[in-house]
């Protein structure tokens, strides 16, 4: 059963000294020739760190100081097939667009920390506290240019640890995050990469316009979408709830959306209208049900593209798609199945055609801005990043570390059972929200509650 965990008022103090501050640059042998790396359209944000914690039990079989020395190598020699992530972020001066500059390396940050405090001190992996800031390096400046990778280790007194990744936004999706992990993991084993990445983002080049673009600028678009979204990183303190949805919780959705009076549209019929009905279109259309605006989310568009992509791609290769009710009494009156049917359709829109009108530049929601709608809702739960199996085992959690960013929900796979548990069946899902005060929280958490009791 569901059950939501609020961040505590107080800031608990991890106890965190920095032991180790390093620069990580590729060895001679690793250095490339390549002096500029082209970024798509889809590459084009300027300032969006992207931060993650992954959480390690003690192993008896690895001291937490022979991790560190592991991991070192492990990133160092990923600068050879990685090349770019130890580079930096500039502008081309004929195009103004990013790109990022391979001449002359800035190098990948390593960061080694301890903590006075034990996992078991720290409780729920999956709260959301604010001092999980102090597991992550903040400081990304060498000399006038910013890393676009850094790595800290902290390891705890249990001699557990944590590995605390902050990388730009540009280097990687989180698809193509997850295959550099598998390669980090393989080369701290000593073993070859299972995938070869492949780095060539002109694949995602712009094109010339063509006939289809036609009827997608010309498409009706809601009106909120002529306004930004505001995810920016919060200086005050926002109100964050974990609202944590079991494998019960999700099966008695899609039961709850297949059982609907409504019936399905012409074009969602049968076997498609099944298909709509996932644990990602459920979650989001119980969230969507509570905060009733225009919803945007991400979709990997590696399948969607003629032709594919190569699944190795490395790079941006998701684009928005949108999910607006036509009326405030439209989504609140409507079925259950309706509503997931409303989040389904979004993604149904992303074709061929409309990624290649985004990359080309000729999106109408295209304003030099990434975001538009009310809320982004960022599913980390289909990348399998918990999965990666390093030398000293798979990560005991597996988080982003989100809390300070408005108008946002983010879903992530629950790793743990109620009793703290490992959970092997990867089918939980927890819920990040966030609001600006501890009223609409409440109003959030009942109305949650309520629908999922429904």
């Amino acid at each position: 059963m569901s059950h939501a965990v609020s961040v505590a008022a107080s800031i608990v103090d991890l106890k965190v000294s920095i032991q180790e501050s390093d620069t990580i640059h590729p060895s001679s042998s690793n250095k490339t020739d390549q002096k500029s790396m082209f970024l798509s359209h889809l590459d084009q944000s300027d300032d969006l760190n992207l931060q993650t914690l992954h959480f390690f039990t003690s192993n008896p079989d690895f001291s937490p100081e022979s991790v560190v020395e592991r991991l070192r190598g492990a990133v160092r020699e990923s600068l050879d097939p990685f090349f770019f992530v130890a580079g930096r972020k500039k502008r081309n001066a004929d195009s103004h667009k990013l790109v990022i500059d391979c001449s002359d390396s800035v190098g990948v940050g390593f960061v080694v920390a301890k903590s006075e405090c034990t996992l078991e001190e720290i409780g729920d992996l999956a709260y959301p506290h604010p001092a999980f800031e102090q597991l992550v390096s903040l400081d990304l400046k060498r000399g006038d240019d910013k890393l676009l990778l850094n790595f800290q280790v902290t390891i705890f007194k249990c001699g557990g640890f944590s590995m605390g990744i902050t990388n730009d936004h540009i280097t990687f999706d989180g698809v193509s995050f997850k295959i550099y992990l598998h390669s980090l993991a393989a080369f701290a084993a000593n073993r070859p990469m299972i995938i070869t990445p492949y780095t060539d983002r002109h694949l995602l080049a712009a094109q010339s316009p063509s006939s289809p673009h036609i009827a997608f600028q010309q498409s009706k678009l809601p009106r909120s979408l002529l306004n930004p979204l505001d995810v920016s990183e919060q200086s005050h303190p926002l109100i964050v709830s974990v609202f944590k949805l079991d494998a019960s919780d999700i099966a008695k959705l899609k039961r709850k959306a297949v059982k609907s009076d409504d019936q399905p549209d012409e074009n969602t019929k049968g076997d498609a209208s099944k298909h709509m009905i996932s644990g990602f279109n459920v979650t989001a259309a119980l969230i969507w049900k509570n905060r009733v605006s225009t919803i945007c989310y991400a979709v990997d568009v590696r399948s969607r593209l003629q032709p594919r992509l190569p699944e190795s791609y490395i790079g941006n290769a998701v684009v928005l798609a949108y999910a607006t009710p036509s009326t405030y009494t439209e989504l609140k009156s409507c079925s259950f199945r309706k509503v997931v049917e409303m989040v389904a359709e979004g993604a149904m829109e992303i074709t061929h055609d409309s990624v290649r009108c985004v990359l080309d530049g000729m999106d109408p929601r295209d304003n030099e801005e990434y975001f538009y709608g009310e809320c982004l809702v960022s599913s980390w739960c289909k990348l399998g990043i918990e999965r990666v199996e390093y030398p000293w085992g798979k990560p005991k959690y597996y988080c982003p570390v989100v809390y300070r960013k408005k108008n946002s929900v983010v879903m992530f796979p629950s790793m743990q059972n109620e009793d703290g548990s490992l959970s092997n069946n990867g089918t939980g899902i927890n819920v990040l929200v966030t609001h600006s005060s501890s009223e609409e929280m409440n109003i959030f958490e009942r109305h949650f509650s309520e629908l999922l009791e429904e």
